[in-house]
């Protein structure tokens, strides 16, 4: 190393001319796939931006793909996306990328109906093509793919004397997360269930969709011991919770944690005591002894509205409330309209036109139709139907009814009986920061006639239900059941249930 440094023959200056070339190239070679990454991390930015605006809107409504294409247009127009580094001097400006609906670049959107399972299984090609979405329910995913113009390299190709040019790309996937903090623990098994082609859920769906379900009444039992199907209801296992947990969130009280809406959910084994006390605390019905006391005190406060056709001072269900209904003085929600249209099930099947009656009324006739509920409570004030339904062209459901006595302040109105929608036997006032209390979020599974014991059920969609009546058991002969109205569903939304289901957009790839 001294006679290196005492040389004067030329040897270093040799050595750098040598390797100069090489250390340019090397530092344009880093600079390059800085350009590269940095252009990169733009088109991924904005394919994200995209498939996020776009996945927001995928809620499996009519025209839900066409909003998503409006909203990423409108994101592309509000924010400019552009990529920076792709060019060369002079013309190393930041290249803007614009989305046209329908275009193919440099923004491609493809909205799929599923993705891989794994994250190694590239989404491209064949697959793409095998798996859009061919409706507006079953695009559940966006997947956009980004690309501008190609990166512009420092080097020449020997074969064409010209600057290498580089492809440049990125893809982004998003969908919607539904998550709930105030799933009821129970399911009903939906009236479609075991049937095929189209399957339970699509009839479900169908139904709903078309005012099929509008206004009708199921009447739900439970069935513990034996095998589940359509008219059954049933309990969802919940971790670490008991079985008065359980009754207490079928009272009210909300999950400890926000969960996922997932397409199975877990059948609780066994009867839940005190079920039914659970529901009735929200019609202003106080119980005593059980492992859950749901008294005047408690702390779930009792709905806004919760006339039910009681007598005057009934807080609690006793022996002597049996057979003392007159519904002329105490009508309640059986009937809205005359006689009821009700779903019952009958012989393993549905029949939406069925007129509900009573067996062993008060005037001890073999049955007892209910007197319509309007005209014998408000026998002055005519309804206008159609500024009452929430379905045009349909009679007011029951749920229609019971909101637009609050809406127009006739909660506290008194029947001829004296009774009125006001609680008077639970002291905790109501939280208006509550959604109402008859109403409720529960899960519709199919269930076929085989299904037994903790095996986990499909769920054919979640749905809001409104409380018609309370459940009075052998106290009074015909309400033995879970009475509910469907108000909407997941799928296929009026809108209604936006107050229980979280919608968060999250990139999956």
């Amino acid at each position: 190393m001294k006679h290196f440094l005492r040389s004067e023959t030329g040897y270093a200056f040799l050595l750098t001319l040598i390797f100069l070339p090489v250390f340019m190239g090397v530092s344009l070679l880093v600079i390059d796939v800085g350009r590269a990454h940095n252009a990169q991390q733009d088109l991924q930015a904005a394919a994200d931006a995209l498939a996020l605006a776009g996945a927001a809107e995928l809620d499996g409504q009519p025209a839900s793909r066409a909003r998503a294409k409006t909203a990423m247009a409108k994101l592309s127009g509000a924010a400019s996306n552009s990529v920076s580094f792709l060019g060369l001097p002079p013309n190393a400006g930041a290249v803007t990328l614009p989305y046209t609906v329908d275009s193919t670049a440099p923004f491609q959107v493809t909205f799929l109906k599923t993705i891989p399972l794994s994250d190694d299984d590239v989404i491209g090609g064949k697959y793409l093509t095998d798996n859009v979405a061919k409706s507006d329910f079953e695009a559940r995913f966006v997947h956009v793919f980004a690309r501008s113009n190609n990166l512009a390299s420092f080097f020449f190709s020997p074969a064409t004397r010209k600057r290498s040019e580089l492809l440049i790309g990125a893809t982004a996937v998003a969908t919607q997360s539904r998550s709930t903090c105030d799933l009821t623990p129970m399911f009903m098994c939906s009236p479609f269930s075991g049937q095929k082609n189209p399957s339970a859920k699509d009839r479900l769906l169908t139904a709903f969709a078309a005012g099929d379900l509008h206004g009708q009444m199921f009447k739900l039992q439970t069935n513990p011991s034996g095998s589940l199907v359509s008219g059954n209801i049933g309990y969802l296992d919940t971790i670490g919770r008991s079985t008065d947990a359980v009754s207490r969130g079928l009272a009210g009280e909300p999950y400890p944690q926000c969960i996922e809406l997932t397409d199975q959910v877990i059948p609780k084994t066994g009867a839940v005591a005190s079920a039914w006390d659970g529901f009735n605390v929200r019609f202003d019905i106080t119980s005593k002894g059980g492992p859950t006391s749901f008294a005047a005190n408690t702390a779930f406060p009792a709905a806004k509205n919760v006339r039910k056709g009681w007598p005057v001072g009934q807080c609690e269900l006793t022996g002597s409330f049996k057979g003392r209904q007159d519904f002329t003085q105490f009508p309640r929600f059986s009937d809205n309209r005359g006689p009821a249209i009700d779903a019952v099930r009958n012989s393993g099947t549905w029949n939406l036109t069925q007129a509900v009656t009573i067996p062993n009324s008060k005037k001890n006739a073999p049955s007892y139709i209910f007197p319509a509920y309007w005209p014998t409570l408000y026998p002055t004030t005519p309804l206008i139907e159609a500024n009452v339904t929430s379905y045009a062209g349909k009679q007011p459901s029951r749920y229609d009814i019971y909101m637009y006595e609050q809406k127009m302040g006739l909660v506290s109105t008194a029947s001829a009986g004296n009774e009125t929608g006001l609680p008077s036997c639970i002291t905790k006032k109501t939280d208006t920061s509550w959604e109402d209390r008859r109403t409720m979020l529960i899960a519709i599974v199919d269930c076929d006639g085989s299904t037994n014991g903790n095996a986990p059920l499909t769920v054919d969609a979640y749905a809001k239900v409104f409380l018609v009546n309370p459940v009075t058991g052998a106290l009074d002969t015909g309400s033995d059941t879970l009475d509910i109205e469907i108000v909407d569903l997941s799928e296929r939304s009026n809108g209604s249930i936006r107050n229980f289901i979280r919608d968060d957009i999250v990139l999956v790839r």
